[in-house]
C-alpha cells in the first residue's frame, strides 16, 4: 500500500473511478468477456471494496498464521484453512473454514462438524486478537461464516 503522505499532489494514485476499462482489466485480473456483460460502475464498486478492505485481510491472515492455522489455496490443490472474502459485503470481511480437497457442499455432516467446530474458534481467536469479529446469523446471507468489521 502507497503511503499518501510520501506522495507528492502530482503522484498521487488516480481513484479507481478514474482508470480507462484496460487498468481496471490489469488492475482486477479479469478476462475482458467480463466487461463486456458487467456494468463498469459494478466494476469499480468491487474494486473500492476489495482494495479497501484489503489492509483488514492482511491483518486477519497474519493473525490466524501466527496462532498456527493456514489460509486455503483456492487456486492451488485446495490445502484447506482459513480463507478471508473482502467482495462479499460492503460492512466488513467475511471469514470462513475450507476443507482440504473438498469443495464446499451443504448437507454433507463432516462438513458441517468441522464448520460447527472451526467458525466458532476462528470467531474467538480473531476477537481475542482484538478483532470485531461475529458469526454471521442463520437469517443473512453466509450465514454461520465470520463477519469481521474492524478492530474492537
Amino acid at each position: 500500500m502507497t503511503d499518501p503522505f510520501l506522495l507528492s499532489p502530482g503522484d498521487a494514485p488516480r481513484d479507481v473511478g478514474d482508470l480507462t476499462i484496460e487498468e481496471l482489466q490489469e488492475r482486477t485480473g479479469w478476462p475482458p468477456s467480463v466487461f463486456d456483460s458487467v456494468p463498469r460502475e459494478h466494476v469499480v464498486s468491487f474494486l473500492r471494496r476489495v482494495e479497501g478492505l484489503a489492509p483488514l485481510n492482511e491483518e486477519i491472515g497474519a493473525t490466524l498464521e501466527s496462532a498456527g492455522l493456514d489460509r486455503h489455496d483456492t487456486a492451488g490443490e485446495g490445502s484447506g484453512g482459513f480463507h478471508v472474502a473482502t467482495w462479499l459485503r460492503d460492512d466488513g470481511v467475511v471469514v470462513s473454514w475450507a476443507l482440504r480437497g473438498r469443495m464446499n457442499s451443504d448437507g454433507d455432516p463432516f462438513e458441517s462438524a468441522v464448520h460447527a467446530v472451526m467458525h466458532p474458534a476462528l470467531a474467538r481467536i480473531l476477537t481475542a486478537a482484538g478483532f470485531d469479529a461475529q458469526i454471521i446469523p442463520d437469517d443473512e446471507d453466509d450465514a454461520g461464516f465470520i463477519l469481521v468489521t474492524g478492530r474492537a
